[in-house]
């Protein structure tokens, strides 16, 4: 998907997840692999966490701080805290990311409200 089409579907995982009820009883996440040969922007960062954590048009946030509210606020996202990723082929992020800046802040703020695990 292109970058417009990546931000509408993260509008759509929103709606979904915002008209979508959540019950205690629902299985919790405690860890989520992402892979870095498609991760290579910020947009699918979000998109991949979304749907490894509550699966197809799963949504974790769509900017920095609705990302850091997803990981550590009182919400409906099915995650145990502090959730545990794993980021296998990282390298393949950081030589494709759109920009590095972006993916080292977005590492740090993995670092900070989750567990992370990077493996090159």
């Amino acid at each position: 998907m292109n970058e417009f089409e990546k931000e509408c579907w993260l509008k759509v995982a929103y709606k979904v997840t915002c008209n979508q009820y959540i019950n205690e009883n629902i299985s919790k996440v405690s860890h989520i692999i992402l892979d870095g040969n498609y991760i290579h922007s910020e947009s699918d960062l979000y998109c991949y966490i979304g749907e490894q954590v509550c699966g197809i048009l799963g949504y974790m946030g769509y900017s920095t701080s609705a990302l850091s509210n997803c990981l550590t606020g009182e919400n409906l996202i099915p995650i145990c805290r502090p959730l545990n990723i794993t980021w296998k082929n990282f390298k393949s992020s950081e030589l494709n990311f759109n920009c590095i800046d972006d993916l080292n802040y977005l590492v740090e703020l993995l670092k900070e409200d989750a567990i992370l695990k990077i493996q090159i």
